[in-house]
């Protein structure tokens, strides 16, 4: 009788709670963006004013299609590596993160433990079809996975980088321009004639010079191999001839006027510096349908005059990737946001261009118009499947064709697939790494190169430079003899 009465109320329970709050499926339904899994995902960006409007749109979608809500974290690109450092050190959470071979870098990030392994994630997706193979070898390290490709133009072109404008005032044969240093009589002109321009930006102009015969060996900045060495003989990039008539050359330039007196102090506003377009020349990439983009990135029509052909360097899907936080408390959530970001074109485009309308106008079903000073500028490539993105006024729609054949046609390193385990010297490439910091200003043009470059010497030499040299190059030989 005790037993029947319990069942009774036990009855009367589940049926009083059809008509309380919360009970129906109506309000199950409602409070599931209350119960959804927050993503903290950190990226490098400047201050976007829509950037909340933007993500709670996306957010709509992500809690019903994966129950997950965003909390997108812009970092200055200025800031974003020394911001990046501070949160893995002080073992803040978060679950997503940019991350590359030029900030928050990625084999540092990956081999210190701050980025949680990818394989089994990886051999369940759709991503592993995807994304080619050859880019998936890209994020390999100690046989592991750290990361998934934002699968992008995958070779570099290097460029230099005017206002259109200046360029046909002042009829420059960009024909005649096979290097950076052919660019001089201009910089010249712009120093007599166009006081609002400063002629020269020497912030990360120092690729141009090494993309044309050196192939940077990625996560270790102070060596190189000959893109002509099949046997891949490792080289102190200050034992480079051309280095040093590059260090030279900018120095000659900083005296003349054409680099800013200020420059060591305004690098740090390089980039919101050439988008404001303070310079007159400035370094760059070029791939097809870069022309239509920065067009809406500086407002009006940009020239880009290449000095080097396309390659393909040694780890190239590392300049963009997004990892997983070892320390995230969802990451399945996690990795369920970048399969999203990778194969769901609507949502892909809307963190990539934000909506429409507000921050641009459709010109047709594949192809928009963004808005200048929407309040909501974002590059594509940063977070996931660029092949899916918008094409954009001026852009030929025909441009991931082509971008997948020079992918699949450009000249590629030696090197590729070679991954350099660094533990056996990780102190001596941390001091290293230090003594390069100390001295990013000699691209600027501030010093005399000569004395410097041998006080640069000395300093890697006492911080292991031969010690890695010798460890880093039997690991090449014995790659190499490998693939035999």
């Amino acid at each position: 009788m005790k037993r029947n009465y319990l069942k009774m109320g036990l009855a009367f329970l589940l049926a009083a709670c059809l008509f309380l709050p919360g009970c129906t499926g109506k309000d199950v339904k409602t409070d599931s963006a209350k119960s959804s899994v927050v993503i903290k995902w950190y990226f490098p960006a400047s201050t976007q004013a829509d950037l909340k409007t933007v993500q709670n749109a996306i957010n709509e979608k992500l809690v019903k299609k994966i129950g997950v809500k965003l909390d997108m974290q812009t970092v200055d690109f200025g800031s974003y590596d020394e911001k990046m450092n501070m949160i893995k050190a002080s073992g803040e959470k978060y679950d997503l993160c940019y991350t590359s071979s030029w900030t928050n870098n990625f084999i540092n990030s990956a081999l210190t433990g701050a980025f949680l392994p990818l394989d089994d994630y990886y051999e369940k997706s759709v991503l592993k079809d995807e994304i080619p193979d050859f880019v998936w070898d890209d994020t390999v390290l100690n046989g592991k996975i750290y990361a998934v490709p934002n699968y992008q133009v995958e070779y570099y072109q290097a460029c230099l980088m005017l206002p259109q404008k200046l360029a046909d005032k002042y009829n420059l044969d960009t024909s005649k321009i096979k290097n950076k240093t052919d660019i001089e009589p201009f910089l010249e002109q712009i120093k007599n004639n166009e006081p609002d321009f400063f002629p020269y930006n020497p912030v990360d102009g120092g690729n141009s010079i090494n993309a044309r015969e050196y192939d940077t060996i990625t996560g270790l900045n102070a060596y190189r191999v000959a893109k002509s060495d099949p046997a891949c003989k490792v080289i102190c990039y200050l034992d480079i001839p051309s280095v040093l008539q590059h260090y030279n050359k900018m120095r000659e330039w900083y005296q003349k006027g054409y680099i800013r007196k200020d420059i060591v102090s305004a690098a740090a506003s390089s980039r919101a510096d050439n988008q404001s377009l303070k310079y007159a020349v400035w370094s760059g990439s070029m791939k097809p349908g870069s022309k239509a983009e920065n067009k809406i990135t500086f407002g009006e029509d940009i020239c880009e005059i290449p000095v080097n052909e396309p390659f393909i360097s040694m780890q190239a899907a590392q300049a963009t990737l997004t990892a997983i936080s070892l320390n995230s408390d969802n990451p399945d959530k996690a990795w369920e946001t970048i399969e999203v970001m990778n194969t769901d074109k609507e949502i892909y485009n809307m963190i990539a261009f934000g909506l429409e309308g507000k921050h641009y106008t459709r010109i047709s079903d594949d192809t928009i118009l963004p808005k200048a000073n929407s309040g909501y500028t974002l590059p594509a490539w940063m977070f996931g499947n660029q092949f899916n993105a918008y094409y954009q006024e001026g852009q030929d729609t025909a441009i991931w064709q082509e971008t997948d054949k020079i992918n699949r046609e450009a000249a590629r390193s030696n090197l590729r697939g070679f991954n350099f385990d660094f533990a056996p010297v990780k102190n001596e490439l941390a001091s290293i790494s230090a003594v390069l910091g100390e001295y990013k200003w000699l691209d600027y043009g501030t010093a005399e190169p000569a004395s410097v470059v041998d006080e640069i010497k000395t300093k890697l030499k006492t911080a292991g430079l031969d010690k890695v040299t010798v460890e880093l190059q039997n690991q090449i030989d014995k790659w190499l003899a490998s693939k035999k």
